[in-house]
């Protein structure tokens, strides 16, 4: 897959449910803060989905993201793992920080979700090759998101290569910047916040 359009589809092809001409899927998106709601905000207005539940476990991005979503109480999860029980999410993705994507998405493979997980997939070598005997064994769809590296411009650079239509490359060069006014990685706190809003998950920690 190349990108998190052909993941969507995939994930309706191998939805435990019946996906019907007209049906959406249901997403549920674990993780809403910078990046998480980043994917709220590119999936809402995608008409082959709705995203019927969110995980997070700080107070301040479950309420924007409910806000912005119009979701009920009850579809906010404290716990990503009640979100994983839910009959009703076909597909998850896993936007939180790295220490966590390999477990939450293993245990989405093992409720039987499909998933998209923010890179990196796992810490170890180990885990990254458990992770794809669990995907082989599951039945299920996962696609690691890689920054650009799954954009067709990508694909067609190395074709190029391949087909020789550049020659022979003695030498290559890569970069990636973002120009920003404001710097890079600066995030304000806001004044309420307030330790409480950030609650682990229980026996776990954050």
């Amino acid at each position: 897959m190349t990108s998190r359009r052909e993941f969507l589809g995939a994930a309706a092809l191998s939805a435990s449910r019946v996906v019907g001409a007209n049906d959406r899927i249901n997403v549920g998106v674990i993780g809403v803060g910078g990046m998480g709601f980043g994917h709220v905000k590119m999936l809402k207005p995608n008409t082959r989905v709705q995203i019927t539940a969110v995980s997070d476990i700080y107070t301040e991005r479950k309420k924007r993201t409910r806000e912005f979503l119009g979701l009920a109480e009850k579809d906010v999860h404290h716990d990503y793992k009640e979100l994983l029980a839910r009959s009703d999410v076909d597909a998850v993705f896993v936007v939180t920080p790295d220490h966590w994507h390999y477990r939450m998405a293993m245990d989405a493979l093992d409720a039987a979700k499909d998933v998209y997980v923010q890179k990196p997939m796992a810490y170890r070598i180990e885990e990254a090759k458990s992770m794809a005997e669990r995907v082989k064994k599951t039945g299920r769809v996962l696609q690691v998101g890689s920054q650009y590296a799954s954009e067709p411009q990508y694909f067609r650079a190395r074709e190029a290569v391949e087909k020789g239509l550049i020659g022979k490359p003695l030498w290559a060069q890569g970069t990636y910047c973002r120009n920003s006014f404001h710097g890079e990685w600066n995030y304000r706190s806001r004044r309420h916040r307030r330790v409480d809003r950030l609650e682990a998950l229980p026996g776990l920690g954050a």
